[in-house]
């Protein structure tokens, strides 16, 4: 049988037709789902003993009277929960919401609950004279101490202030004081805090050889120097901050040292002298500062030290150095964090108690905790996988009378980690360093400690390009 063309159009439309009629009859119906918000009342505080109700409400990513979508409601109460944590003036905290419903909209009731932390620390000073406990165990010398007395009260007044008086006695001296006020106006964005101390160092690290550091000793002292120094933050939002910093110092080196390297103090004479002025941008969206899991960080730091000419300023110095680490959950109880450092000097002949890269501070490629690295620029990549061995738990230790203690949170992590470095090597440089302008690597595994007190300890067995195995300490998270 033909089908003609009309008829043909004839049964398509008609088909068509069938089909949306079938599909509208077997379709429920559809209604937009009204979205309801919540509107903050009141705001309480519970606990906060010693801390200020303006501090806290500083840190909340709200106000009363604003009105927030009810899904957003509930991921800014637990923002503002780790905001707190994140002042390092609490231990725990938690959160209560009450809510009345009136059609779309319904009134909520806040209260936080605290435990401080206990602010006053007097404590003495026994502390290895050394870049970090895996080269002091290097050496075994065991006398390589320093001592005395350390006061840290932080929270001084409820507002926040740190007050750090250093009186430190053995090979390195310091004696300092620092007092920070993170803010002076109503808005709570200006902060401001000074800071000014005295030095002596019987023992110095003068020279690099074979990509470790030489140390000198003398009894009457190889650099005496003071300091002092001005500090202003501007903290606009919870996440980002400015800081600038203006200070002088004055180092005077002994003929001893500068016999041992000519090259210590580029300068003329022994007296070295300079202003310096260093500024610091970060933003910090982690969820836990001292030890994060997720969220990311962003730092750009610009520094001078001296501008090279005239009585004030013997020598000059610059630098520019970034830093970004972005960490996520990957799964149940897995973590994946990832960071880059990078800096990039002004000045390529510098003094060589100026002249540091990698392997001081948190600047350095796992497996080469025993070496340092010179130069001027650099750059370091770190990578980490972690799983949660015993994810974060409370604790409660009965024999303590005070929540300040006897509450403990406590985690332990299992760690893989990979990282890669690179050292631009001066080309004044002619010694016997192998490490400077080439590419590092270590990779390893480890076991990380987490407690109260932004307490951290890890425990890591890691492997260098060049075949070198160790056991390795660190206070401090890994990126």
């Amino acid at each position: 049988m033909m089908v003609n063309k009309e008829s043909w159009q004839w049964l398509c439309r008609s088909s068509i037709l069938l089909l949306l009629i079938a599909g509208i009859s077997n379709t429920e119906p559809v209604f937009a789902q009204k979205e309801s918000f919540t509107i903050v009342r009141h705001i309480s505080t519970d606990k906060n003993t010693i801390t200020k109700r303006s501090i806290i409400l500083r840190e909340l990513p709200f106000n009363t009277k604003d009105t927030i979508a009810t899904e957003r409601f509930r991921e800014l109460i637990a923002q503002s929960v780790q905001n707190l944590l994140n002042t390092s003036l609490f231990n725990f905290v938690t959160v209560d919401t009450s809510f009345s419903q009136e059609g779309e909209f319904r009134d909520a009731e806040i209260t936080y609950h605290f435990v401080e932390r206990w602010y006053i620390w007097p404590a003495p000073i026994l502390e290895i004279s050394d870049r970090n406990i895996n080269t002091w165990l290097e050496k075994g010398d065991y006398k390589r101490f320093n001592y005395g007395g350390h006061l840290v009260w932080n929270n001084v007044t409820g507002r926040m202030e740190a007050l750090d008086l250093m009186l430190r006695f053995g090979k390195n001296e310091q004696y300092s004081l620092l007092f920070d006020v993170p803010y002076i106006d109503r808005q709570k964005k200006l902060g401001i805090g000074i800071e000014a101390g005295f030095t002596r160092n019987r023992e110095a690290g003068y020279s690099t050889e074979n990509d470790k550091l030489s140390f000198a000793f003398d009894h009457d002292y190889l650099v005496k120097g003071w300091f002092t120094a001005l500090h202003i933050l501007y903290r606009r939002s919870i996440h980002t901050s400015h800081l600038l910093d203006i200070g002088y110092q004055e180092f005077t080196f002994s003929d001893a040292l500068l016999q041992l390297n000519p090259g210590y103090y580029s300068g003329a004479g022994k007296v070295c002298r300079y202003p310096s002025i260093y500024y610091k941008f970060k933003a910090d969206f982690r969820d836990a500062k001292y030890y994060p899991l997720t969220g990311w960080y962003a730092d750009a730091e610009v520094s001078q030290a001296g501008f090279g000419t005239g009585r004030i300023s013997s020598l000059t110095d610059g630098w520019i150095k970034s830093t970004s680490r972005l960490y996520s959950r990957l799964a149940e109880r897995w973590y994946a964090g990832a960071g880059l450092i990078a800096r990039l000097s002004t000045t390529a002949d510098k003094s060589f108690f100026m002249n540091t890269a990698l392997g001081y501070n948190r600047d350095f490629v796992r497996g080469y905790e025993y070496y340092v690295v010179d130069g001027t620029h650099f750059g370091v990549l770190k990578t980490s996988l972690k799983f949660a061995l015993i994810p974060e738990r409370k604790i409660k230790v009965g024999f303590i009378p005070t929540e300040k203690f006897s509450l403990v949170h406590v985690a332990t992590y299992l760690t893989w980690f990979g990282d890669a470095g690179y050292v631009v090597k001066n080309e004044q440089d002619n010694s016997s360093n192998a490490l400077p302008g080439s590419v590092l690597f270590g990779t390893g595994f480890g076991l990380d400690l987490v407690t109260y007190y932004d307490k951290v300890m890890r425990i890591e067995f890691a492997m260098n390009r060049e075949g070198e195995t160790g056991v390795y300490v660190h206070l401090i998270a890994g990126l």
